[in-house]
């Protein structure tokens, strides 16, 4: 693989990490209440994105600029992207467990439907 191959599953890694992460702690049995464990996963997956920001997405930008033979591809992947990710990186996990919330709400409200249907069909 080339460096700018590598750079592009990284980047897409980038927005994958932090959503799985954010919506895995949804799955946990502890804490009980759901808002609790939905904020555990918005700081799990924040903080999974700024760890993946410095230690992988960074270092694969500078390998491609090199790769690329950009003009000093540092300047570019430097600590303004770790910035960014501290500033938002509470987003793309947000989003994840909004709608893995919205997923859960429709499939239990799907469900409690089909069981009223049922028993008033049994009547």
């Amino acid at each position: 693989m080339s460096p700018q191959d590598v750079f592009d599953a990284v980047a897409i890694a980038r927005v994958a990490v932090p959503c799985v992460t954010g919506v895995a702690a949804l799955f946990l049995p502890k804490p009980r209440r759901l808002l609790l464990r939905s904020a555990i996963g918005m700081l799990v997956g924040w903080i999974a994105d700024v760890a993946f920001t410095i230690y992988i997405y960074n270092p694969a930008g500078i390998a491609a600029g090199v790769g690329a033979g950009a003009d000093n591809p540092e300047m570019r992947y430097d600590n303004n992207t770790v910035a960014v990710a501290i500033v938002g990186g509470w987003l793309y996990p947000a989003v994840a467990i909004a709608l893995a919330l919205g997923l859960r709400a429709l499939i239990t409200i799907s469900a409690y439907r089909g069981r009223l249907r049922s028993g008033a069909s049994r009547s």
